[in-house]
């Protein structure tokens, strides 16, 4: 048994929704260093 194995698989799922939520949020927002550049 490899439970190290789940918890890293766990780990990137979330990574990935949050990533894919991030990506929302800067597409239907303008982006702040875009703004501030």
């Amino acid at each position: 048994m490899q439970p190290s194995a789940p918890d890293h698989m766990n780990q990137h799922n979330c990574s990935y929704k949050w990533l894919a939520v991030y990506r929302l949020l800067t597409v239907s927002c303008p982006d702040p260093l875009m703004l501030a550049s």
